[in-house]
């Protein structure tokens, strides 16, 4: 249970449960892209929090704010379920080579 002075902002992605008759955005910069200028991230201190893909978005979202200095950098990333970013890469790639060749 959290505090009553952190407010939980959960993110519905375009294609995904409510907004499931938008369409979905199939690339990760582009998803954090529009997310880092749609999010309200400007009036109050924050954190990112995602597991599994939501982990990997949650990180290109914050190298998004970095790069474009849209919004203040969130005090902190916590990612769950998934591998360091300097690893999910090659380790996607890997599971995707298994399939294709198995």
């Amino acid at each position: 249970m959290l505090p009553a002075s952190i407010q939980v902002c959960p993110v519905e992605l375009p294609g995904r449960g409510r907004r499931g008759g938008e369409t979905a955005i199939d690339d990760v910069r582009e998803l954090a892209n529009v997310l880092a200028r749609s999010l309200p991230l400007a009036d109050k201190p924050y954190a990112i929090f995602g597991t599994c893909l939501g982990a990997i978005v949650g990180y290109e979202l914050a190298c998004t704010i970095d790069d474009s200095r849209c919004a203040p950098m969130p005090l902190a990333l916590f990612s769950a379920a998934v591998s360091p970013p300097h690893l999910y890469a090659i380790a996607v790639m890997k599971i995707y080579l298994n399939r294709k060749l198995g």
